[in-house]
């Protein structure tokens, strides 16, 4: 069977033959997904009463255009703690400049 948009699997999959052939379908669309250039049309299965039909879902984005992962929670604090880190730095030198000043050590 070729597998294509519009290909419909009846639903409810219950013997081996209607698993293997879900199988087969879903391995399709994830070949055809991994092998798409930028642009080209993107497949899925749209869940419909009584069957599942292959739909195109979309076109590949470009690489540029795919959202980066959210950062980790290590790279969360690691953020947090270098931020505390320079607020801190600037905070002494602040009291540091501040003593000079009333000191009357500075210009």
């Amino acid at each position: 069977m070729e597998i294509k948009p519009g290909i419909k699997i009846q639903k409810p999959v219950i013997t081996q033959a209607e698993c293997d052939a879900y199988s087969a379908v879903v391995d399709a669309i994830i070949t055809h997904n991994e092998a798409a250039a930028v642009g080209d049309a993107l497949w899925g299965i749209d869940d419909q009463p009584g069957y599942y039909i292959v739909v195109e879902s979309g076109t590949k984005p470009v690489p540029d255009d795919v959202p980066e992962p959210a950062p980790s929670l290590e790279e969360k604090l690691a953020a947090l703690q270098a931020a505390q880190n320079d607020a801190d730095a600037l905070n002494v030198d602040q009291e540091y400049r501040l003593t000079l000043l009333e000191l009357g050590i500075t210009e």
